[in-house]
C-alpha cells in the first residue's frame, strides 16, 4: 500500500477514525499489538486534552513501558481522587483474586514515547499506567481486578480508561481460554486485535497462542494455514471471543501489521463476513503500530474507507 494512503494516529481524528465515539472505558483483547495500541491510543487521546488512564486486568511486560515517574498516593490526591477510598477499593477488589496485600507504591506513571516524532512528550500530558505489583523478577506488571477498574471508572476523574484485558505471549493471534478476556463490567467499548502476520502461517504455537483451542473452535488441523474464516469463527463463536461480544457495548476489530503479505485480502474477507453477519462488530480498522502508528483502512456501516 503506498505511503500516501497511511494516516497517522492524530489527536484530531483518532476517536472518529476508530469509531470509538464517546466510549469512556475501552477494553483491548486479542493478540498482535494490544499494548502498542493502548500506548498509541493513550498518547493520541491525551494530546486531545483528555485525562487518560491505562491499566491491565492481566499482566503486561514491563519492557513495553517507560517507568519514568513513580506515582505515589499523594500524586493521586493531586489528581483529585479520594485517595483513601480509591486505595481501599482497589485493595479489596484485588484481594479476591490475589491474596497478596495491595501496595500503593506499585502505582507508576509512564511517560510514553511519541511514536511518530520519536521524542518524549510532556509528562503532564502523558497517560497514567496503573498496576498493582511487579512479578518477582520484575519482568511483568500485574494489573488490577476488574472490580477495581469499575471503582476507578465511578470516580469519573479520567476521561478515558484503556484496559489491556488479555494475554497472548507475543503471538500474532490467539484463542481465549474460558477465563479470558478479563473485561470490567464498566467497559462500554471493546477492541479485538489480530496480527496480520499470523495469517497464512501453519497453525501452531508460533502463530497462535492456545492453538489447541483454536483448532477445537475452527476444526482446523495443526499445520493447516491460518485463514480469515478461522479467525472469524474464533472472534464470534461462544467458545471464543463471541461470549464477550456484548450487544450493549461497542465492539470493534483492529488488524495490526498491514505491511504483512496478503493484508488487503484479509481485510476484504473480514469486511464481507461482517456484512454477512451483522450485529457482531460495529467496525473494522487496519493499520500498523510500529515504527509509527498509522491507519490505512476502516469499515463502518457498509462503508470502506482508504485513509
Amino acid at each position: 500500500m503506498p505511503a500516501a494512503c497511511w494516516k497517522p494516529f492524530s489527536p484530531m481524528s483518532i476517536s472518529d477514525d476508530l469509531g470509538l465515539g464517546e466510549d469512556r472505558v475501552i477494553a483491548v483483547a486479542g493478540a498482535g499489538g494490544k499494548t502498542s495500541l493502548i500506548k498509541a491510543l493513550g498518547l493520541a487521546l491525551a494530546q486531545e486534552g483528555k485525562r487518560v488512564l491505562a491499566t491491565t486486568t492481566t499482566k503486561v511486560a514491563a519492557s513495553e513501558f517507560l517507568a519514568h515517574d513513580r506515582l505515589t498516593p499523594s500524586h493521586l490526591g493531586d489528581l483529585g481522587l479520594n485517595v483513601n477510598r480509591s486505595l481501599k477499593q482497589i485493595g479489596r477488589a484485588d484481594s479476591r483474586a490475589n491474596p497478596e496485600p495491595f501496595n500503593g507504591s506499585g502505582f507508576f506513571r509512564s511517560a510514553l514515547d511519541s511514536w511518530r516524532c520519536g521524542t518524549r512528550i510532556d509528562s503532564d500530558r502523558a497517560p497514567f499506567f496503573l498496576y498493582r505489583k511487579a512479578t518477582d523478577d520484575g519482568a511483568k506488571w500485574i494489573g488490577l481486578a476488574p472490580e477495581a477498574v469499575d471503582e476507578l471508572a465511578k470516580s469519573r476523574k479520567f476521561d478515558v480508561i484503556l484496559v489491556e484485558a488479555d494475554g497472548s505471549r507475543r503471538c500474532p493471534l490467539k484463542a481465549p481460554a474460558a477465563h479470558e478476556p478479563v473485561i470490567p463490567s464498566c467497559a462500554d467499548g471493546l477492541i479485538l486485535v489480530a496480527g496480520l502476520s499470523g495469517f497464512g502461517r501453519p497453525l501452531g504455537e508460533e502463530a497462535v497462542f492456545r492453538s489447541d483451542l483454536w483448532a477445537a473452535i475452527t476444526g482446523a488441523g495443526f499445520n493447516d494455514p491460518v485463514t480469515p474464516d478461522d479467525w472469524w469463527r474464533v472472534a464470534t463463536d461462544p467458545r471464543g471471543y463471541g461470549r464477550v461480544l456484548n450487544p450493549g457495548r461497542r465492539n470493534l476489530m483492529f488488524l495490526n501489521q498491514d505491511d504483512a503479505p496478503g493484508a488487503e485480502e484479509v481485510f476484504g474477507q473480514l469486511t464481507d463476513l461482517m456484512q454477512q453477519e451483522k450485529g457482531r462488530f460495529d467496525g473494522l480498522a487496519m493499520g500498523r503500530l510500529r515504527p509509527a502508528p498509522v491507519l490505512s483502512r476502516t469499515w463502518f456501516d457498509r462503508q470502506t474507507i482508504s485513509l
